[in-house]
């Protein structure tokens, strides 16, 4: 591991509340001893919805983001084109999009490999996605370096071949073995929620949780750590520096030594932020609890960040191409005055999806459907997750640190599969709420046809204060000054 520069060191001071007799300095870089670490929620919803059509008689997409005061601290990327799935293009714009958008890297096929349905080659994860590489950076300091929260991801497609549809994150490449894709890189997520809360906070069934001794603990060896890691690369950095400005970083070593041994004693209380919420009971495999499998999920990522259990967190909603449908008695439809029958016509007009033939109603027949008839549906499909977006948020913002609240410290990158209607890779939404620490908010931004590899150098830069990071093919990668304005100077 390289060492720490001055001027690195100077801001890791300076966010421990110790360098003022060095330089007063911003707010751009973290330390876990300072309680600013940056954390990270992919929120992805299957099917989409266009940045072309924000607007409609329906209302907006973000209305639930403004009506929550959200506007401000949400930033829209428009006009990211997906080229890097449209160099391995199958025809299959679901999977291609999914597997490549948070990676920026060429998917792999199986050659002559065909699924058994459809005459259609699936694409797998080429490269390691993005969640996971922030994952691995702050996998030390954290019990699980990322958690992935589904809600009804598997829509019952589970052959070999079309799990790819199900699997957004990978540590690393696919392989093929016996005409078979394998898995082993693939990060599947969990789709019980009271699954998730065992794994995040060790409850079982019966429980009266109170997971805060565990945590606790957990975050004063955290800090420690911290403390200790900083302590040896001020002792490095010190052996470069003048003797005034040596016996100056000594004072400030002697700080980050009594603080440390004031932790070790417990003298020292770190802020009690964190809550376990309560586990989910009832049935994870049907579409009508879709919306409460969701506030679930997110009640449980909103513990898992506040006690700082993990700092990446996938919160994926249905499958890449699938996910969820509606019938009459479900919440969407009597939430919004829609029935199948009105849907199933409405829906029918350029609609090349067979998804309209049965009894129920899916948000892949909306994306598929291109006449106007078509939007109101998409729109609320569209609004309905931007109401997801924004009570994650506002739990965040709810939860106060030692530096605001912990939607300042956590960026939320909410994006799907698709972009133009129908499946296109041109357009794909991407949007940023909170992460104010880390990202300048408030923006609408248009790239002009620049791909996600500039957007996940420059976000992974401004999380991890690291200048060289990078991801994805380098073939990709022009307009890096696209998303300059995201970074804070």
């Amino acid at each position: 591991m390289s060492r720490m520069s001055r001027r690195r060191m100077l801001r890791l001071l300076g966010g421990m509340g110790l360098a003022a007799p060095f330089v007063n300095l911003g707010r751009q870089r973290a330390l876990a001893a300072t309680g600013r670490v940056p954390r990270v929620v992919f929120l992805f919803h299957s099917s989409g919805w266009q940045l072309r059509e924000l607007g409609h008689a329906t209302g907006t997409v973000f209305d639930p983001l403004r009506d929550a005061g959200l506007m401000e601290r949400t930033t829209v990327i428009r006009g990211l084109h997906n080229r890097v799935c449209t160099a391995n293009n199958t025809g299959d714009a679901h999977t291609g999009n999914g597997v490549t958008l948070l990676s920026g890297e060429i998917s792999l096929k199986h050659p002559g490999f065909q699924p058994p349905y459809g005459g259609v080659t699936r694409v797998y994860g080429g490269a390691k996605t993005f969640d996971q590489v922030l994952a691995d950076r702050w996998a030390s300091e954290v019990a699980v370096p990322s958690a992935h929260m589904g809600i009804l991801t598997s829509n019952g497609y589970n052959e070999v071949a079309n799990l790819s549809h199900q699997v957004l994150s990978w540590r690393g490449p696919a392989s093929f073995r016996d005409g078979d894709p394998v898995y082993d890189n693939g990060v599947f997520c969990e789709n019980d929620p009271a699954e998730v809360h065992r794994t995040l906070f060790g409850a079982t069934d019966g429980d009266a949780v109170d997971a805060g001794a565990a945590v606790a603990e957990a975050r004063r060896r955290a800090r420690m750590a911290a403390l200790g890691y900083l302590d040896g690369e001020l002792a490095a950095v010190g052996g470069t520096l003048r003797a005034h400005d040596r016996e100056r970083l000594d004072v400030h070593r002697s700080a980050v030594a009594a603080m440390r041994t004031q932790l070790e004693r417990g003298e020292i209380v770190l802020p009690d932020a964190c809550s376990v919420p309560e586990l989910f009971v009832g049935e994870v495999d049907q579409s009508p609890n879709y919306e409460n499998l969701s506030n679930a999920q997110i009640a449980n990522a909103v513990a898992a960040l506040s006690c700082d259990v993990t700092r990446v967190v996938m919160l994926q909603h249905g499958m890449a191409g699938g996910g969820v449908t509606f019938r009459d008695d479900d919440w969407f439809f009597g939430r919004y005055g829609f029935t199948v029958a009105q849907a199933k016509r409405d829906l029918a007009e350029g609609n090349s999806s067979n998804n309209l033939s049965h009894s129920v109603i899916s948000a892949h027949a909306a994306s598929h459907a291109t006449g106007p008839s078509s939007f109101p549906y998409y729109h609320r499909f569209g609004q309905w997750h931007a109401g997801q977006v924004a009570r994650l948020a506002s739990a965040l913002r709810d939860v106060s640190t030692d530096s605001g609240t912990l939607l300042d410290d956590t960026l939320i990158v909410w994006f799907s599969e698709n972009g133009q209607v129908s499946h296109g890779q041109r357009d794909i939404p991407f949007v940023l709420v909170g992460g104010d620490n880390w990202v300048r908010t408030g923006l609408d931004l248009d790239v002009g046809g620049a791909t996600q590899v500039p957007m996940l150098r420059t976000l992974g830069r401004a999380l991890t204060g690291d200048a060289s990071f990078t991801i994805g093919d380098d073939d990709y990668a022009e307009g890096l000054e696209r998303f300059a304005p995201l970074l804070r100077s």
